[in-house]
């Protein structure tokens, strides 16, 4: 019984943030899709806005919502990332931090608190987004405390609309690349 009143809330949730993303003016869900475990942790969505072009959403589950600190885009018109950070560990990823403690935020220089400010200010986060370069020459930025690092890059190309979860495979190789990064923080290359 328990997980059937799992699967309800999920869905129940799942159904919540895709009308309330299509409830902002100009705005459609094309997608909407999640890790169906018991965290709800990789909520995301596609979403149309009309006359500009598409961004994706991550992190959109109650249990992970940290608007305005910490907003995950996973692409912006056609344009997806990697990023390679590292604070304790080395760590990658398919999101970009346009939060007010994201590596982007003082370019961007705007507080989100909600998707529907996110999707008011599509122009400028694509500008910015324009600004980063092309995978094969990946942005390194440092945190203002200067202990945590990443390095970003912009990949040409629209993502899959899935659960990172499984995007694992092909891990391994990325991890190995991720230490030969000129970090200076010499644990990251370890």
């Amino acid at each position: 019984m328990p997980i059937l009143i799992y699967k309800v809330n999920y869905h129940g949730e799942l159904r919540k943030i895709k009308r309330e993303l299509n409830s902002i003016e100009g705005a459609s869900v094309l997608n909407i899709w999640g890790h169906d475990d018991i965290e709800l942790e990789e909520i995301a969505a596609r979403i149309k806005i009309e006359g500009k072009g598409t961004i994706v959403l991550g992190s959109l589950s109650e249990d992970v919502f940290n608007y305005p600190k910490h907003v995950y885009v996973q692409e912006i018109n056609g344009k997806s990332f990697q990023c390679f950070s590292c604070y304790e560990t080395l760590g990658i990823g398919g999101s970009i931090d346009i939060g007010t403690e994201g590596y982007l935020a003082a370019e961007i220089n705007k507080e989100f608190k909600s998707p529907r400010e996110v999707i008011e200010n599509f122009g400028l986060i694509e500008k910015v987004i324009d600004s980063l370069p092309i995978l094969q020459n990946l942005r390194h930025f440092v945190s203002e405390s200067g202990n945590g690092e990443e390095f970003i890059g912009v990949i040409e190309g629209k993502s899959i609309d899935q659960d990172p979860i499984f995007n694992l495979a092909v891990i391994e190789g990325k991890f190995e690349f991720a230490k030969s990064l000129n970090w200076k923080n010499k644990k990251c290359k370890e």
